[in-house]
């Protein structure tokens, strides 16, 4: 059983882990308010009025929610994250079997 191996796709699983959590939290949180029945996001000039009141409820019954928005670059840094996630645990693992088969 290859210790070293696991060991070291555990180290890597927790630092990529760490890096992919900052950058998922490297959004902009934009509020909107979406109405159940008619399915449509609303202006947001409407959220601000919401935000005032901090009860959750835009106009004429709708919700607000929050979300993340991503710039171009963050979600290039995403896809090269998992990109180097793919190429960086399957070099792992292709050393260890070299390892094992030597």
């Amino acid at each position: 059983f290859p210790v070293i191996q696991v060991l070291g796709l555990v180290a890597f699983s927790v630092v990529w882990g760490l890096y992919m959590a900052f950058l998922a939290s490297s959004g902009e949180v934009v509020a909107r308010c979406l109405c159940p029945v008619t399915n449509e996001t609303l202006s947001s000039s409407l959220v601000e009025s919401v935000e005032s009141n901090n009860d959750g409820i835009c106009d004429d019954g709708c919700l607000t929610h929050k979300d993340l928005e991503y710039s171009r670059n963050t979600k290039y840094a995403g896809w090269y994250l998992l990109f180097t996630w793919f190429w960086t645990s399957q070099f792992i693992v292709a050393v260890g079997q070299l390892v094992v088969a030597l």
